[in-house]
């Protein structure tokens, strides 16, 4: 369940655990391609270890599933 693993992937994160965080995040994106809280913890996980492409690559990834939505956008 894409759901749980992204609880999962906060909680490693919290633990300062962000090899295992993203690798949940990864596997939940997998699990639901449309999963897009797992596409936003991933890029933010991203731009806090300073993996700025990586974080971009998720960002355009999440913009583009929800074309409306101006965050992602702008992030």
């Amino acid at each position: 369940d894409a759901r749980a693993l992204v609880v999962a992937a906060r909680a490693n994160a919290q633990a300062k655990n962000l090899t295992e965080a993203e690798a949940l995040l990864k596997r939940a994106i997998e699990v639901d391609p449309a999963a897009l809280e797992a596409y936003l913890m991933l890029g933010q996980l991203y731009v806090a270890t300073n993996r700025l492409d990586d974080a971009l690559r998720e960002f355009t990834r999440l913009a583009d599933l929800q074309p409306k939505a101006v965050g992602p956008r702008t992030v």
